[in-house]
């Protein structure tokens, strides 16, 4: 760990929140729930710690940041409890596109911390809110977790994790039934009558609002916003043969199309569709990039992308 101002404070800190757990999963699961749901954290995409000595222990004060700072403030925190942790960076899975695929865009780039466990590798855990970044992976969410084990767990340098994560006993309901039987125990005790009818109409409830989500959202108009209106510029164009490669950036491909016009006509591509195909990029750039944007409204996208598939198609088609 490097040396900072406040590396024994961010230590002490950790040692708080985790330092009595009896694993290397269970501290883990207690650092991400501290920062994810407890002591007033707040997610703000606007948070700024650019000049900050100590990004970490300012985070831990000021509790407002994205997942940059939730990551690396779990991180340093692991570590200064001898567990080996690392980040990793990626993206969250973005929404369903309505054709069986997912659009994933800048807005869903992501980092979280992963913790190393001998025998498994390294584990992903989640200490980034929920509104970012959706529910708890099963293995590190608590109130998925099983009943505490009555034999003592094995210590943190072999300690492997589980698909459920123990409970604190300080924690839990009552570990033993009227009949003094363990935690461990499984009751051999039903559910009433009553309560399976309770549970029976519940569960008709939630079929029933999950089919009139789908039939509302189905019937829903889409919105166009500069992505999908770019998506179609590029599906028009893949019907003409002309696919723009993984290395041709948003800024680079009006350039890029007005070089296969010209090409297969023989004529340069007009200035005024030129132009037009610039600012559709543009907006497209801004949407995936920006911190913030004011894209046009979806009627002007709307007869902006219909203007610029009609001019392409035609310059596309047209004889040299």
């Amino acid at each position: 760990m490097p040396e900072t101002e406040h590396q024994a404070e961010i230590a002490e800190y950790a040692r708080k929140i985790a330092g009595d757990a009896p694993t290397r999963f269970d501290a883990a699961v207690a650092l991400q729930n501290h920062l994810r749901s407890g002591a007033g954290f707040t997610y703000n995409p606007d948070a700024d710690y650019r000049g900050s000595s100590d990004t970490v222990w300012d985070f831990l004060q000021d509790k407002e940041g994205y997942c940059t700072q939730y990551a690396l403030s779990m991180m340093v925190m692991a570590r200064s409890l001898d567990i080996p942790a690392r980040i990793g960076i990626g993206w969250l899975p973005g929404r369903p596109d309505g054709n069986n695929g997912y659009r994933v865009t800048g807005q869903d780039s992501h980092a979280w911390p992963e913790i190393y466990f001998p025998t498994v590798g390294w584990v992903r855990f989640e200490p980034t809110p929920q509104v970012q970044t959706g529910p708890l992976p099963a293995y590190a969410n608590p109130s998925v977790g099983s009943a505490p084990s009555a034999s003592p767990t094995a210590p943190r340098a072999n300690e492997v994790p589980t698909q459920q994560p123990t409970r604190n006993p300080a924690q839990s309901g009552p570990a033993a039934t009227a009949g003094g039987s363990s935690g461990n125990d499984v009751s051999d005790q039903t559910l009433p009558g009553w309560a399976w009818v309770v549970a029976v109409i519940l569960a008709l409830g939630v079929l029933g609002g999950a089919a009139w989500l789908l039939l509302r959202r189905r019937a829903e108009v889409e919105v166009l916003d500069p992505e999908r209106a770019w998506s179609r510029v590029l599906a028009l164009l893949a019907e003409q043969d002309v696919r723009l490669g993984p290395s041709i950036t948003l800024r680079r491909a009006p350039a890029f199309i007005a070089d296969e016009v010209r090409t297969r006509t023989g004529t340069p591509l007009p200035d005024d569709v030129a132009e037009r195909l610039t600012a559709l990029a543009d907006a497209a750039e801004e949407e995936r990039y920006a911190r913030s944007s004011t894209p046009p409204t979806p009627e002007e996208l709307e007869e902006l992308t219909t203007t610029i598939t009609t001019d392409l198609t035609q310059a596309l088609t047209s004889k040299p």
